[in-house]
């Protein structure tokens, strides 16, 4: 179980830094076409608009993924931890036979 636990960590630090270098890298290249179009005195107005959606739209996106992937493996933790449980369970004849019948009382008189 520590094998799995560690693979979803493993997987979600990587989704969480492998997004946020994408975001950064991703943002410096807009910049640098933004600030092109900025220098351009006809377009610069609609290159400012632009520049600020493309900014909001993107960071969002980076967001939720992180967010999902947070979420994610939040519950894998989860789930892994109701299965180590059910595992330290021991197995007597009365868990791991039949369901008994309700009616039946537990004492006998």
């Amino acid at each position: 179980m520590k094998r799995v636990r560690g693979a979803v960590a493993l997987l979600r630090d990587g989704v969480l830094h492998g997004s946020r270098a994408i975001e950064r890298v991703g943002k410096r290249y807009a910049d640098r076409t933004y600030s092109v179009l900025e220098a351009v005195p006809v377009v610069a107005g609609p290159a400012r608009v632009v520049r600020t959606v493309h900014q909001l739209a993107s960071a969002s996106t980076f967001s939720t993924i992180r967010g999902v992937t947070t979420v994610v493996a939040a519950l894998a933790d989860g789930a892994l931890a109701v299965v180590e449980a059910m595992e330290e369970v021991p197995q007597t004849e009365e868990t791991s036979a039949a369901p008994r019948d309700p009616t039946e009382s537990s004492s006998s008189s």
